[in-house]
């Protein structure tokens, strides 16, 4: 195993244009501009998607929208680790690698655990906030909390571009009707 200095050595190197960045276990990684360029679908990916749950088709469109932010992004790409999100009957494991995003309803272990009924979920999605859903024991936590901060405002829904109020950027836009 390499030291943190040497670690740090390498990754402060430079020559290949990577910048190095803090990851959520503390280490740096590096960030090669490929990956800080990749387009946001292609950063977030879901393991069968055919057999994919609604929970993570909404988690795949929220991160998707949300990392186009190339500041979002980088948090993402430095992120590692896993986290286990349960609503109701449905559950999914995110897991966060220098790759991008892997979703999959495998319900592996996980570093951290959140899970709660689909309404109090989106509230802390859509902004309602998380402490009080968890004080309430609507919304349950485990693992690392750490690692669930630092995600926290990665699946955050945002407002912007032209959307019109009330759109998801994880839904469809509605049409217009005549």
């Amino acid at each position: 195993m390499k030291s943190a200095r040497a670690v740090r050595e390498e990754c402060e190197d430079g020559g290949d244009g990577a910048a190095p960045h803090r990851a959520a276990s503390g280490g740096l990684v590096r960030l090669t501009p490929h990956a800080l360029e990749a387009s946001a679908a292609s950063l977030v990916r879901l393991h069968e998607p055919e057999r994919m749950n609604l929970l993570g088709l909404l988690m795949r469109g929220l991160l998707s929208a949300n990392l186009e932010d190339p500041g979002l992004r980088a948090r993402a790409l430095a992120l590692r680790g896993s986290i286990d999100v349960r609503a109701g009957d449905m559950h999914v494991t995110l897991r966060f690698a220098a790759e991008g995003v892997h979703i999959a309803a495998d319900g592996t272990s996980a570093n951290a655990r959140v899970s709660g009924d689909m309404k109090s979920l989106l509230g802390v999605v859509t902004g309602a906030g998380m402490i009080g859903p968890v004080l309430r024991g609507r919304v349950r936590i485990g693992g690392n909390p750490f690692l669930l901060l630092r995600v926290l405002p990665l699946i955050r829904a945002r407002a912007g571009g032209a959307r019109a109020e009330g759109d998801h950027p994880a839904l469809p836009r509605a049409e217009a009707r005549p």
